[in-house]
């Protein structure tokens, strides 16, 4: 699953290739609805809409669902492309008595956030603008699903914090911190800090990143953005 910039900033680049009568705004809240989850005690199903393809995307009536359906399809990709070979490695490298399910969970969770550090200026600063002002606004369909509107106040106030600057780890641990999520700097399975660190300078993992992100909207403007295997082969032979 990504992490938040990671959203905002594919959701950006693709919203040209989709009907023209969708509001942008409502597309923007859309895609960030489904992790409001955790806040809102809604359970996955309700939130993370599948199975999903670009199709349902491109021929959603509702701006706000074509976000979500994208919300999606961004997750199953990036767990295919980024998140299944660190298993596997992880799993051919560390002691099985290391493996526990905590502590994967945990790495995961510390990349995807690294992420959203290398990648946070691909964002203009008009994109930047939007994001802040995309989430002063409360869409109609975001309290058909969840009717409590301060949890929705909340959760835009979140995003709009954490979007605001490159999120250091600071940053990443305040919002971890209201969204109920593991907390990095006093978890005692592994060093979180270093190893979130180590990834924001890593060449190779921005170069990563980078080829995620391009071949992403590469596929989309093919209009093959979940054929997986040849997503899988186009990305690892660059």
């Amino acid at each position: 699953m990504a992490a938040p910039i990671m959203h905002i900033l594919l959701a950006f680049n693709i919203f040209s290739l989709l009907p023209d009568h969708f509001n942008k705004q409502d597309f923007m809240l859309g895609t960030m609805f489904p992790d409001i989850r955790y806040m809102a005690n809604l359970q996955r199903a309700q939130t993370h809409i599948e199975p999903v393809c670009w199709n349902d995307v491109i021929n959603c009536k509702s701006a706000f669902k074509a976000g979500m359906l994208f919300h999606n399809i961004v997750d199953i990709i990036r767990i295919n492309i980024i998140e299944h070979p660190v298993y596997e490695d992880l799993k051919i490298n560390m002691e099985p008595q290391n493996m526990s399910l905590n502590r994967v969970r945990l790495i995961m969770l510390i990349r995807k956030l690294a992420e959203d550090n290398i990648i946070y200026n691909l964002l203009s600063k008009e994109q930047r603008h939007t994001i802040h002002e995309t989430f002063n606004h409360i869409c109609t369909e975001e309290l058909q699903l969840c009717p409590n509107r301060e949890v929705i106040i909340k959760w835009h106030k979140i995003i709009q914090d954490y979007c605001e600057r490159p999120p250091d780890l600071d940053t990443v641990h305040r919002f971890l911190c209201s969204t109920g999520g593991i907390m990095l700097k006093r978890n005692e399975e592994l060093n979180a800090e270093k190893m979130y660190t180590e990834l924001t300078k890593s060449a190779q993992y921005r170069e990563n990143i980078l080829n995620f992100i391009n071949n992403f909207i590469d596929l989309a403007k093919e209009n093959r953005v979940l054929t997986t295997p040849d997503y899988v082969r186009k990305f690892f032979n660059n």
